[in-house]
């Protein structure tokens, strides 16, 4: 069993990378491998709506996507982290999912390509200052998009909300840390 954490956010000793390596280490003691990105630190540029994924099944573009693509293909479970920054996921994220258009494209505009059989599990962690539902709801709804894209069931979701208020010991941080343990210990299992 793999367990690929992906973290888009800009801040790697940020509350969302926190969490996103708690429910890492959560998976390793279920006995899972894991392996983590961190969208930031790749270079990645912007679909470019050439369609050429279309013909040949994979994207024109020569940037770090390719080892995205290696990482996610070979996982069992993927865990996606970010930030909610305008009412959404992070830029860094919302880059990554859009180029995976690569996925969809030669399946629905050519019907030249099936899922594989073998379904991979997907689990959401999801940060915000502000605890309003409809940030992490508009979240929500473009991981869920990206996951059905990558032919991932999304199966498990920690959001967390009001964290521009939370002090060092809040009961909610330790709350949080332990649910994103326990979310990368059922991800282990499988």
């Amino acid at each position: 069993m793999l367990v690929l954490g992906i973290s888009s956010s800009p801040r790697q000793k940020g509350f969302t990378t926190l969490l996103l390596n708690e429910s890492l280490a959560g998976a390793i003691s279920a006995g899972a491998k894991t392996d983590k990105l961190i969208l930031n630190d790749l270079r990645i540029v912007p679909c470019q709506e050439c369609w050429q994924c279309s013909d040949n099944s994979s994207c024109p573009q020569t940037d770090d996507m390719r080892v995205v693509y290696d990482k996610v293909g070979k996982a069992d479970a993927i865990i996606i982290a970010s930030p909610v920054y305008f009412t959404t996921v992070s830029a860094q994220l919302k880059l990554m999912v859009d180029r995976f258009n690569s996925v969809w494209a030669p399946r629905h505009r050519n019907k030249k390509i099936r899922l594989p059989a073998r379904v991979k599990t997907g689990a959401f962690i999801c940060v915000a200052g502000e605890n309003k539902a409809e940030y992490f709801r508009n979240s929500r709804s473009v991981v869920k998009a990206f996951f059905g894209t990558a032919g991932i069931r999304y199966s498990k979701e920690l959001f967390v909300g009001g964290t521009d208020r939370l002090t060092v010991n809040s009961s909610t941080i330790k709350w949080a840390l332990s649910k994103a343990y326990q979310l990368g210990i059922s991800l282990g299992k499988k």
